[in-house]
């Protein structure tokens, strides 16, 4: 019986598996962070100490597998830290968020990190990124949010959500805040 349940929730579909958060030191700053599993995707979720305070929180969403995606990530997460925010990431299972971990100084966090216990799960009933993002999305019970993402799709999830867009922009650049209006 025990190897039933086991067996189902390590090999189970549509079902996002959520580890627990832990805090972690990088270099450009403090940071807590969680990862996610649904089907053949892995997620990982970093967020700014002072996001729960944050009324306008900077949402960065990324779903991208080329070899230059860690160097960006490192340049969305030290602008994520400095503003205040999340940065969401995803990739299939056979890629490891260890070597982007590794580069922005939590080297020593990563093992620990990638081998925590997945505690919660959510059914997804039709499976989708957009689904999977969505399920991730609400468990940050944010109000408002200024989103940087290439993925349209994403104004549609944070309105079914009831997150009101205050600004989208495609990327990060220096001119953010005065970018197109949700």
């Amino acid at each position: 019986m025990v190897l039933k349940v086991i067996r189902n929730f390590l090999f189970s579909k549509n079902v996002l598996k959520e580890s627990k958060k832990v805090r972690l030191f990088t270099h450009y700053g403090m940071c807590e962070g969680s990862l996610f599993s649904c089907n053949a995707q892995e997620y990982m979720l970093l967020m700014s100490e002072n996001f729960a305070s944050l009324q306008e929180p900077i949402l960065y969403v990324d779903k991208s597998h080329c070899s230059h995606s860690d160097i960006k990530y490192a340049q969305a997460l030290k602008f994520i830290l400095k503003e205040g925010g999340a940065l969401l990431i995803a990739r299939d299972e056979s890629d490891s968020f260890d070597a982007f971990l590794e580069r922005v100084g939590a080297k020593s966090v990563a093992k620990r990190c990638t081998q925590k216990p997945l505690l919660h799960n959510r059914s997804i009933e039709h499976f989708s990124h957009s689904a999977v993002l969505e399920s991730i999305l609400a468990t940050l019970e944010m109000q408002k949010a200024r989103l940087i993402s290439g993925d349209l799709s994403l104004s549609f999830v944070m309105q079914r959500l009831g997150v009101e867009l205050i600004e989208w922009s495609e990327s990060i650049s220096f001119e953010y805040g005065s970018k197109k209006s949700a």
